[in-house]
């Protein structure tokens, strides 16, 4: 993983292989996550991506991020203990505006913030949409 030259903070024993990261916002994995894409294809990758100076993507500890796509604008908060599929996606935002007015179509998206909440279990294929919060267990 090439964390510090994407300006991650990270904690103790973080792992991964084949990991997506654009950072232009805040990351941050806490310890002993593990963030692993598959050799299926693009599909089961797992990325990390912050699109906005204040977006933040914060990830607790013991965490297993599996072929996971999250996509940030404003702020996704996974707390300890949370396990992802492969093919899930993460996105707190509405990717682009839809108008018939051009101008209207160039401002940034809606969005809103995600939290997933202590040993949370995201099967495979999940979408996890803007405004959601997932409860603990």
């Amino acid at each position: 993983l090439k964390l510090k030259s994407n300006n991650i903070m990270y904690g103790k024993r973080v792992r991964g292989y084949r990991v997506y990261l654009n950072n232009h916002g805040l990351i941050k994995l806490g310890d002993d996550v593990s963030l692993n894409s598959f050799p299926g294809g693009a599909y089961y990758r797992t990325g990390l991506q912050t699109y906005c100076e204040n977006a933040k993507i914060i990830i607790g500890n013991h965490c297993r991020i599996n072929g996971t796509m999250i996509h940030c604008r404003e702020s996704v908060v996974i707390d300890d203990y949370c396990m992802f599929g492969p093919g899930t996606v993460i996105c707190d935002n509405n990717s682009h505006r839809i108008s018939s007015d051009i101008y209207e179509r160039l401002k940034a998206p809606e969005s809103a913030p995600i939290i997933i909440k202590k040993n949370v279990w995201v099967g495979m294929n999940s979408l996890i949409l803007k405004g959601v919060t997932i409860g603990e267990n």
